[in-house]
């Protein structure tokens, strides 16, 4: 029996352990906690994250569901979820950001041990956790400031297999929009870039926890789990009422990303809702000052359909207003 050993971890065959993950520098109480199922073999390895933006609550809730459901009788590989990642943040209640630094912990991966906070956090995430991982999956689930419809990231590159397996997997997930975006300092591009086929899916908002949108992001993992074989013929059938994988025709694939940022500091108003479709130049909202002042018209830049939109009246120059998925696949 081949033992695994995932972080301070050592997992046998066919059992389930959960433990926390040492992140030297960071208070014992902020050290995200995690989950290993392991069936009769140990690979394919596939690592979940929830909460790497702590406000965004379905997709925590969805990971911890998972790990409390799958057992390692319903497992032909190796399940690593951490439900949790940014403890920090969650408890504090911070939008994206890590209040021990201010950094956004999905903007400093893969990190760095000898860094700040944020940057420790990314460097034993991804060492002792995506590293081991043969698939990621990353979950999100629309900040406290955040109204989204739900869409699936797939990385570009760095390889063409990479890339194609990537958006496999975006396909199999099954949310209806997949968009092929990269994100600097993310954990499913460094996954990606490390040869490691991975996605961000994301559903719910506004840091609402969301039954809907915990069962969509549970289903789409379970979905890959299934069709990369993972997942057991009798668990399939007990979490998804199948046994066999199934292809996702509705699933629209967008080339490109654009976000909109604010040209000004002050309040937000935009005209447009999520899912709404947008043309080039079209006005999407206003910036106004304290007193009701003109600031600026905000338009479109390309034509699309808004998957992202802030909802917060208050806006900093500089932040992100909207996200427009744009050039579809025909």
């Amino acid at each position: 029996m081949k033992r695994l050993v995932i972080s301070n971890l050592q997992v046998k065959d066919n059992t389930k352990v959960q433990g926390f993950l040492p992140v030297p520098g960071l208070p014992e109480g902020f050290w995200p906690g995690f989950f290993v199922i392991r069936g009769k073999i140990h690979s394919p390895i596939l690592t979940v994250f929830g909460g790497i933006h702590g406000g965004e609550y379905s997709s925590i809730e969805a990971a911890k569901q998972l790990g409390q459901e799958l057992l390692p009788e319903d497992l032909k590989g190796t399940l690593i979820i951490c439900p949790i990642a940014n403890l920090p943040a969650f408890f504090s209640r911070r939008v994206f950001q890590n209040p021990l630094d201010d950094k956004n912990l999905n903007r400093v991966f893969p990190g760095d041990p000898e860094g700040s906070a944020s940057e420790r956090l990314a460097y034993h995430l991804s060492q002792n956790l995506i590293s081991p991982a043969d698939i990621f999956i990353d979950l999100h689930g629309g900040d406290l400031v955040e109204s989204l419809i739900p869409f699936t990231l797939f990385p570009p590159g760095p390889s063409f297999e990479i890339e194609t397996k990537s958006r496999s997997l975006a396909v199999q997930f099954g949310i209806p929009r997949a968009i092929k975006a990269f994100t600097a300092g993310s954990a499913y591009c460094w996954a990606a870039n490390n040869g490691k086929p991975a996605i961000l899916a994301e559903a719910g908002q506004q840091g609402i926890l969301s039954e809907e949108a915990v069962k969509l992001l549970k289903k789409g993992v379970y979905k890959v789990l299934l069709n990369q074989r993972i997942l057991t013929e009798e668990a399939a059938f007990r979490f998804l009422s199948k046994k066999e994988p199934e292809d996702n025709p509705g699933v629209r694939i967008f080339l490109e990303e654009d976000w909109e940022k604010s040209p000004a500091s002050g309040l937000w108003y935009p005209i447009i809702s999520c899912g709404s479709y947008v043309k080039e130049g079209q006005v999407i909202g206003e910036i106004r000052d304290l007193f009701g002042g003109l600031l600026a018209t905000v338009e479109a830049k390309h034509e699309g359909v808004v998957i992202f939109l802030l909802t917060s009246l208050a806006v900093n120059e500089g932040d992100s207003l909207l996200s427009i998925a744009h050039s579809a696949e025909t």
